[in-house]
């Protein structure tokens, strides 16, 4: 009789930290098996084909099991597949930059929730009144103990965090400035923009402005997309005649004021020379 050892399959690694990036456990197996053959491949980009059954072999996820694996990993800005070659197959490759902010962006996050006091709700009352509920700022609730503890604990808390959560789905004032743990959220997912954060604000603003939107999501994925600074858009063509925008975001906001916004899965080249293009009309 063989022994358990000499039955198993060669393992593969499942990276945890994937799952919330990817969107759940089969994506994020998928995502770990792609970084393991990303590493491995000739070329360049990280470029890389598998087939289905390739797929099935290696992970044990069946056709629909991988159909809705790809399907949530498309919707991540770290994941690209293109059909090449003839015959045409699929290829698979991961943008490493952006995976690693978007793991940043979720430790980040994780840390900020752990270290956030949590509220303890009052049960309903007796009468049938509805408890209160809503987004709460930082708050303890204790009963049982002296007034002195409680004006003691209360003061403590309310220096946890300076500015409220904001509300979802608001519409942007012409007087909103960047609350402080908005930008120290900013500075610790990304350290390279810490002296840029001002200004990533104004660019912000100016996108955003007239819209209702949850504005604490979005300023955390403009923070997470934008490029680091003195990174420089390539310029295409000659008949771009202002000077390359320094990030994605201020490449938006100029395409913005020509009345140039981005198309549903456009390349930023594609878009930049299609910004370039009306600048110099």
């Amino acid at each position: 009789m063989s022994k358990l050892s000499d039955l198993l399959d060669r393992p593969i690694a499942f990276h945890r930290i994937f799952v919330s990036a990817a969107g759940g456990v089969l994506p994020a197996l998928m995502l770990s098996q792609a970084l393991y053959w990303s590493k491995r491949t000739s070329d360049r980009e990280g470029w890389f084909w598998k087939t289905q059954e390739e797929w099935e072999r290696e992970t044990g996820m069946g056709r629909r099991e991988q159909e809705t694996a790809r399907a949530k990993l498309r919707k991540t800005r770290f994941w690209n597949e293109a059909l090449r070659g003839i015959p045409a197959k699929m290829h698979f490759q991961i943008d490493q930059d952006l995976l690693a902010a978007d793991l940043l962006g979720a430790i980040a996050h994780t840390s900020m929730a752990e270290s956030a006091i949590l509220v303890r709700r009052s049960p309903p009352h007796k009468k049938g009144a509805k408890r209160h509920t809503g987004r709460a700022r930082c708050a303890i609730h204790i009963t049982g103990t002296t007034a002195q503890t409680t004006a003691q604990t209360t003061a403590q808390t309310t220096s946890v965090r300076e500015a409220p959560l904001s509300p979802v789905n608001v519409l942007l004032s012409d007087d909103w400035e960047l609350p402080p743990s908005w930008r120290d959220w900013a500075i610790m997912a990304r350290p390279d923009l810490a002296t840029n954060c001002d200004q990533i604000a104004k660019l912000f603003v100016e996108h955003w402005r007239g819209t209702k939107v949850d504005l604490e999501r979005k300023w955390r994925e403009w923070i997470l997309r934008e490029r680091a600074p003195h990174a420089a858009v390539p310029r295409q063509g000659k008949r771009a005649c202002v000077s390359a925008p320094a990030s994605e975001g201020q490449l938006i906001a100029l395409g913005k004021r020509l009345g140039v916004l981005p198309k549903v899965g456009e390349s930023l080249e594609a878009y930049t020379a299609r910004v370039a293009h009306a600048s110099s009309h």
